[in-house]
């Protein structure tokens, strides 16, 4: 079910700031341990939406893979960059 309180989390932030945000946390959760899948999917997700860096969107999926296989199968649903 769709709760009214996701909706208003989704859209507290400007998609930049949400985008600044989402690197930052990414980057720290990565800095405080590299093995983190879904920190790689996340960074993943902004480079390729944010910076248009689809390689190095390419290489974080492939880190969330290496660490989480189980994500594989849902990771081109959740952000459209991995086939």
């Amino acid at each position: 079910m769709f709760m009214p309180s996701t909706v208003f989390t989704i859209q507290r932030f400007a998609p930049r700031e949400s985008y600044q945000k989402t690197r930052a946390a990414a980057e720290k959760a990565l800095e405080l341990d590299d093995r983190l899948a879904e920190a790689h999917t996340a960074f993943a997700i902004v480079k390729f939406l944010n910076d248009g860096d689809w390689e190095g969107s390419q290489l974080e999926i492939s880190a969330s893979h290496r660490w989480e296989p189980q994500l594989r199968s849902g990771t081109p649903v959740v952000c459209g960059v991995a086939i």
